[in-house]
């Protein structure tokens, strides 16, 4: 099963890309003060994988400007 979850924002340059799902790591610089902790993607990285799934990063998808795209096994 595959679970797509896509926007048309400014995009996620590659460089940030690289390390997104680490902890404490946030896309966008500038909200610094919106609550944020850096945690979302790295927590969901590690239930994906428990449950031997993949979560990963298209930045250049055929609609919209960012995909994050998460594959379970049926």
């Amino acid at each position: 099963m595959s679970i797509e979850i896509g926007d048309d924002g400014i995009g996620i340059s590659e460089d940030i890309a690289q390390s997104l799902f680490d902890p404490f790591v946030r896309g966008d610089k500038t909200r610094s003060h919106d609550g944020g902790s850096g945690l979302g993607l790295a927590i969901t990285r590690k239930i994906v994988e428990k449950l031997n799934g993949k979560v990963y990063l298209d930045t250049k998808p055929k609609h919209g400007k960012t995909n994050f795209i998460i594959e379970l096994p049926i």
